[in-house]
């Protein structure tokens, strides 16, 4: 069953093919690992003129109530790059501690 839940507040500005591999990939491994996954942020907030978030090449996944967040983190990595080599899969580091970020680079 395909279920993703949207944070109260999110904006989306543009569904592109980015958007639709991304949550493809997200729903497939979150069935397989057993959890509903929550996006926390797309277009809105403050975020750099640079971001891809504002390019509407980045979203957030919660992370609280994860019991493998790292391999989470390692299987999206894993589609998302078979995929293509440009997807960019940041967590653990002093800005990303309560969410995972997952972004194409449009720039490489």
């Amino acid at each position: 069953m395909f279920k993703i839940l949207i944070k109260e507040g999110v904006i989306f500005r543009e569904f592109n093919s980015h958007f639709v591999d991304f949550i493809g990939v997200l729903n497939d491994v979150a069935e397989k690992m057993g959890f509903i996954p929550t996006i926390t942020s797309a277009a809105e907030g403050e975020h750099t003129l640079s971001s891809y978030h504002v390019l509407n090449c980045a979203w957030d996944i919660r992370t609280r109530g994860l019991k493998e967040v790292n391999m989470v983190v390692f299987n999206l990595g894993k589609n998302l790059e078979a995929l293509d080599r440009r997807w960019e899969i940041i967590y653990g580091d002093k800005d990303h501690l309560d969410h995972i970020h997952v972004e194409f680079n449009l720039r490489s």
